[in-house]
C-alpha cells in the first residue's frame, strides 16, 4: 500500500481514544488495551507507522487496491500463518517458501513422514462445554488423587548443580542470569549422566559420543556444553582421547545460530591447531526437519557419525508434543541398536501436548479408571483423551507466574477455586503428564538391562524463581 493510500486510513482507529503525537519518531498507532501510543520507531515505508502496525493496517484494509485490482487476502493453503492476495493465489503457491521447505528433505533416506507419530491424525474431538467438564468431572478426580497422595504427584527432588566452567565464563558476565543458571545446571546434569567409560566391560575407555539437541533453536545449550567439555579436557578432568560430535535438530528458521562457534570456542582455549589439540571435536551437523519425520538410525548413518559408544539426547525447554515425539524417536533408535542411550530433557509447555502422540496414554487410562467417581453413570464418564486434554488446560494454572499481592478471584473464576488451589491442581496435572513420560522411559530404556546399567529420574534442576518450567527428565549411567 502506498503512502497516499495510507493517508486514507484514520489515524485514530477507535473512538474516544487520544490521538498520538505526530511530532516524534514513534509510531502513531494508539494501543487501546495498554492505553498508550506504540513505542516502536516508524518504518522506512511509512511516515506514521512502525512495520508491525503498517502490516496490521494493510491486513485490516484487505480490500485496498493491489496492482490496480480489487481483492482480499486469504490464508496460504500451505501455511495459514501467512496470507496472500486471493487473485494471486495460484502464482503464490508456485513460489511459496513453505513449498520449498516441504521438499527440503525429500529423497533423504532418514526422512520418513510421521514415522514418530503414534497417531498421524492430530484431530481431537473436544466437547464445547469443556469448562463444565473440568469443574464437574476433572477437578473432583484430581482431588481424589490428592487425598490418596500417590508417588507420581510428589515433587521431584531438587538438584541444583553448577558447572564451574559455565559459571566462570558465562554466568558471572551477564546481567540477566536466568538462562545461564539453567544452562549451567543442565550441562552438569548431562556430564554426570554420561560418565567417562563404556558400559560393555571393555578395557578401551576412549568414548565416542554423539550429543543430539532436539528443538535446538540457535544451539546455545550445545555450544556451552561443548565449551565445558573442552575445558574439562584442558584441565585433565576427562580423557583427552574421547571424541565428541553434535547433531542439531530444529524445524524453524533461526537467526544468529551458534553452529560456527563450536570450533572457534575450542580454538580459543586450545593451543595449536584444532586438529592436533587435546579436545577432539569431530563433527557438528545441523538438520532442519520436524522431529516427527526423523528415522534417527538412518540419519546417524547418512551423516556418517561412525563407531558411536553413546548417543545423548539433550534439550532445554523442549516444547509440548515435541518431547513425546523425541522420546518415540529415541525409542525407535534404541530398539534397532546396542549403542548406549542417555537423556537429559528439560520439559515445558505441557499445555500444547497432543493426546494423539503422548507416549503413555495407558498410564492416563489407569489413573482415570482408579480415581473416577464410582457413583457416576457410565454415560457421564469422560474418555482418556478428554481427560488428558483437560490436564493440558490445567497445567497453566501452575506456571502463570502469579505476582505477589494479586487479589483472590475465586468468586469470579469459572472453577470457584482460589489462586493457591488452582496452582496446586495445575501442579498435579503437570506431575501426571511428566510421570507418564518417566514411566515410559523406565519401561523401554531401563528394564532391558535389569536396571543395572541405567537409572531414570525426574529432577528440579533450578529454583522456581529462576524458571517455573524447572523439571528435567534424566536417563543416566549408574
Amino acid at each position: 500500500m502506498s503512502e497516499p493510500e495510507l493517508k486514507k486510513i484514520k489515524i485514530n482507529q477507535y473512538p474516544n481514544t487520544p490521538i498520538a503525537d505526530k511530532n516524534n519518531n514513534r509510531c502513531i498507532f494508539f494501543i487501546t488495551k495498554k492505553n498508550r501510543q506504540c513505542g516502536m520507531l516508524k518504518s522506512g515505508q511509512s511516515k506514521d507507522y512502525c512495520t508491525e502496525h503498517l502490516n496490521y493496517l494493510k491486513k485490516k484494509n484487505g480490500e485496498a487496491i493491489h496492482n490496480g485490482k480489487k481483492g482480499k487476502r486469504v490464508p496460504c493453503p500451505l501455511d495459514p500463518n501467512h496470507t496472500c492476495w486471493e487473485i494471486d493465489l495460484k502464482k503464490h503457491l508456485k513460489k511459496c517458501n513453505k513449498l520449498k521447505e516441504m521438499d527440503l528433505n525429500t529423497g533423504k533416506s532418514w526422512f520418513k513422514l510421521n514415522c514418530n507419530c503414534i497417531q498421524a491424525s492430530t484431530t481431537i474431538k473436544i466437547p464445547e462445554n469443556i469448562k463444565e467438564i473440568i469443574v464437574e468431572k476433572v477437578l473432583p478426580l484430581l482431588e481424589n488423587i490428592i487425598k490418596d497422595s500417590p508417588d507420581f504427584i510428589k515433587d521431584p527432588g531438587m538438584e541444583l548443580l553448577i558447572d564451574n566452567h559455565i559459571e566462570n565464563h558465562r554466568v558471572q558476565n551477564l546481567g540477566n542470569k536466568h538462562h545461564a543458571i539453567q544452562q549451567s545446571s543442565l550441562i552438569q546434569h548431562i556430564k554426570k549422566s554420561i560418565g567417562n567409560t563404556k558400559t560393555d566391560g571393555s578395557d578401551d575407555n576412549n568414548v565416542t559420543s554423539l550429543f543430539i539437541e532436539f528443538g535446538c533453536g540457535r544451539a546455545e545449550l550445545s555450544r556451552y556444553l561443548n565449551l565445558s567439555l573442552a575445558l574439562d579436557v584442558q584441565d585433565n578432568i576427562i580423557n583427552n582421547t574421547n571424541r565428541t560430535n553434535f547433531l542439531l535438530i530444529d524445524r524453524g528458521h533461526n537467526r544468529m545460530k551458534f553452529d560456527n562457534k563450536f570450533k572457534t570456542d575450542v580454538q580459543f582455549i586450545t593451543t595449536g591447531n584444532i586438529a592436533t589439540g587435546k579436545y577432539n571435536l569431530d563433527k557438528v551437523v545441523r538438520e532442519k526437519v520436524d522431529i516427527k519425520d526423523i528415522s534417527l538410525l538412518d540419519l546417524i548413518k547418512e551423516d556418517s557419525f561412525n563407531d558411536l559408544d553413546q548417543v545423548v539426547s539433550i534439550s532445554k525447554h523442549l516444547c509440548g508434543a515435541a518431547t513425546d515425539l523425541t522420546l518415540t524417536c529415541l525409542k525407535n533408535y534404541h530398539d534397532a541398536t546396542t549403542t548406549d542411550m542417555l537423556i537429559v530433557i528439560a520439559m515445558c509447555c505441557r499445555h500444547v501436548c497432543d493426546p494423539n502422540n503422548y507416549v503413555n496414554m495407558p498410564f492416563i487410562e489407569r489413573i482415570l479408571e482408579k480415581y473416577k467417581d464410582c457413583d457416576k453413570k457410565e454415560e457421564d464418564s469422560i474418555t482418556p483423551t478428554v481427560f488428558f486434554y483437560a490436564l493440558t488446560k490445567l497445567v497453566s494454572w501452575a506456571t502463570c507466574g502469579r505476582r505477589e499481592g494479586i487479589d483472590d478471584d475465586s468468586t469470579t473464576h469459572f472453577s470457584k477455586k482460589s489462586v493457591e488451589e488452582r496452582e496446586q491442581l495445575g501442579m498435579i496435572s503437570r506431575r501426571i503428564i511428566d510421570y507418564g513420560r518417566y514411566e515410559y522411559v523406565k519401561t523401554h530404556f531401563c528394564n532391558n538391562d535389569g536396571g543395572n546399567k541405567f537409572g531414570i529420574k525426574l529432577v528440579q534442576y533450578c529454583k522456581p524463581t529462576v524458571s517455573l518450567e524447572n523439571v528435567a527428565l534424566v536417563l543416566y549411567k549408574k
